[in-house]
């Protein structure tokens, strides 16, 4: 799985986790709707201080963001899992 689509991954899985809406990220992240999920899908790399303005409305830290996540994460040829090790989002 790329890092794009991993990292979509564990924002999903926080934003899930807090039983938050794409709606109430993007009112609270000034983002907008349609791209967060984009993000969220892998379809859409996002800036370093975009990550940071999504990680703070998730209540995470970039640290926690990237946990787990490496050079090995790089291939486009897999799916995008329905979930994320419960270890990739405390």
């Amino acid at each position: 799985m790329n890092i794009k689509r991993r990292v979509g991954c564990v924002l999903r899985k926080r934003r899930l986790k807090l039983d938050l809406t794409l709606q109430n990220v993007a009112e609270h992240s000034g983002l907008s709707l349609g791209y967060i999920s984009q993000v969220e899908l892998g379809k859409n790399s996002a800036s370093l201080y975009t990550l940071l303005k999504l990680c703070e409305v998730l209540g995470m830290t970039l640290a926690k963001l990237f946990r787990g996540i490496g050079p090995k994460d790089v291939s486009d040829d897999e799916p995008v899992p329905d979930a994320v090790p419960e270890a990739a989002v405390l």
